[in-house]
C-alpha cells in the first residue's frame, strides 16, 4: 500500500520538476546538468525562491549545509533526467512573470550559485523565524553569518537590502 502512494506522489510531482527544469532553462539559457554541482545547487535554491513567490511546486525544504534543500526535489530531478527531459514545455503566464521578476530584481545574481545560496538562505531564515526585512534585518544578517561564516555580514546586509528592495518577497 505504501509503495502505491509513493509512486502516485512521485508521478504527480514529476510535473513540478518538469516546470523547474523549464524555468531553469528560461533563466540560464540551457537545461541543468545534474553532474554539475552548481546546477544542482541552483535548482534547489531557485525552486525555494520560486515557491516563496507562491509558485505551487509543494516541495518541503529543510536547512542543510548550503541552505534550503529538498531531498524529494533532488530525487525527482535525477528521475526526470533518467526518464528523459521533455523539451517542449512552455512556461505559464505565472511562471514567466516569476522569471521576469527574478531577473529584474537580481540581474546576473540569479544564475550565480553563491548568490542564490545567500538569497535563498535568507528567505528560509526569515520564514522560519517569522522575521521581516525591515524590523529584523540585523538579526537575520547575524543568524546567517553564524550559520554560514563564508558569507560576511556585509554580504548578508547587502542581500537583505536587495531582497527588501525587490518588493517581491514581502517586507
Amino acid at each position: 500500500m505504501k509503495m502505491v502512494f509513493k509512486t502516485k506522489k512521485t508521478n504527480m510531482n514529476m510535473v513540478g520538476v518538469e516546470r523547474v527544469f523549464a524555468i531553469f532553462k528560461a533563466i540560464n539559457g540551457r537545461y541543468p546538468k545534474l553532474d554539475v554541482h552548481d546546477d544542482r545547487l541552483n535548482i534547489q535554491k531557485l525552486t525555494y525562491m520560486l515557491q516563496s513567490l507562491s509558485l505551487p511546486f509543494h516541495y518541503r525544504f529543510n536547512w542543510y549545509f548550503k541552505g534550503p534543500y529538498s531531498p524529494t526535489l533532488a530525487s525527482e530531478a535525477f528521475g526526470y533526467v533518467e526518464k528523459g527531459i521533455d523539451k517542449g514545455i512552455e512556461l505559464t503566464v505565472e511562471e514567466k512573470k516569476a522569471v521576469s521578476e527574478l531577473q529584474l530584481a537580481f540581474s546576473r545574481d540569479i544564475t550565480e550559485p553563491n548568490k542564490l545560496e545567500l538569497y535563498a538562505s535568507l528567505l528560509f531564515l526569515k520564514k522560519q523565524n517569522k522575521w521581516n526585512f525591515s524590523e529584523d534585518g540585523e538579526k537575520l544578517a547575524d543568524k546567517l553569518v553564524s550559520l554560514k561564516p563564508w558569507f560576511t555580514r556585509e554580504d548578508a546586509t547587502s542581500a537583505i537590502a536587495t531582497l527588501k528592495n525587490s518588493g517581491i518577497f514581502g517586507s
